[in-house]
């Protein structure tokens, strides 16, 4: 995930999505890496999620519009697959206009 600008707030959100599987059961690896800042405070930031703290309120950023694009691309290619994937299932606009500041609350 290094080169995905995952933030430390998302490691923790991810974090708490999991612990809802397994009856909370959750094993983190620390793999290491360049940015030692970066994975300090992630791994502050999954640490304090598997010790029962909120995970932290998040800012969602306006879509980029091809980003957009290859969104579309990528749900009509797997629609056939996924019911999840298939059209009306994930409306984006209705998505933004919820105001969302916890990963989980977009997922939902």
């Amino acid at each position: 995930l290094g080169g995905c600008f995952v933030t430390p707030s998302c490691y923790a959100h991810m974090t708490h999505m999991l612990m809802s599987l397994a009856d909370g059961k959750v094993a983190v690896c620390l793999e290491g890496g360049y940015n030692l800042s970066a994975i300090s405070n992630s791994a502050v930031a999954v640490a304090r999620t598997l010790m029962g703290e909120p995970p932290p309120k998040m800012t969602i950023p306006k879509l980029n519009k091809e980003a957009a694009r290859t969104l579309a691309k990528v749900q009509a290619y797997q629609a056939p697959y996924w019911e999840c994937m298939r059209p009306g299932i994930v409306d984006v606009p209705a998505v933004q206009s919820l105001n969302a500041n916890r990963l989980h609350d977009v997922i939902r």
